[in-house]
């Protein structure tokens, strides 16, 4: 696994928030954009001691771009007062990770683990220009919402 310090590029929703995203592997690889889920930032995939997901794939020659949704990471926080939603995640932080990497054109692969995995419906589903821009998409262990009364039965059964 590469141990490489990943290139930390800060790029700016349309409603004008600072995001991190930290890149690893080869900039001529294939890019592959990863979105953790709540409470998590760039440590889920890049880990904290030199593996993770995100080294895996820039091992392989991928270029790993590992997205800090906004309030987490390296990421802008919230002011004072100032309340966001995770509709802001699909509707403005994954929709500008996926311009910054189109804008070098190229276009990413999506990948998302739980509440990232439904930013990355969400901005799939909101956006044409999302929709139009990436190859594929990936979503990993994303909750259905519309199950959530059926979970809690099973929970019970269990």
């Amino acid at each position: 696994m590469a141990a490489d310090a990943p290139r930390i590029q800060h790029i700016t929703t349309r409603d004008g928030v600072s995001l991190a995203l930290h890149r690893i592997g080869p900039a001529t690889g294939t890019p592959v954009i990863l979105a953790p889920g709540t409470f998590s930032n760039w440590s889920f995939w890049l880990g904290t001691r030199g593996t993770g997901f995100a080294r895996f794939l820039a091992a392989h020659g991928f270029e790993a771009c590992v997205l800090d949704l906004r309030g987490h990471g390296a990421s802008q926080r919230p002011a004072p007062g100032q309340r966001w939603t995770f509709d802001e995640w699909g509707r403005q932080d994954v929709p500008a990770a996926v311009r910054a990497i189109a804008g070098e054109g190229r276009a990413p692969l999506l990948v998302g683990h739980s509440a990232g995995g439904a930013s990355v419906l969400a901005a799939l589903a909101a956006e044409p220009d999302v929709r139009a821009a990436v190859s594929a998409a990936v979503v990993i262990a994303t909750p259905l919402p519309w199950l959530q009364r059926w979970r809690r039965a099973g929970a019970h059964a269990m």
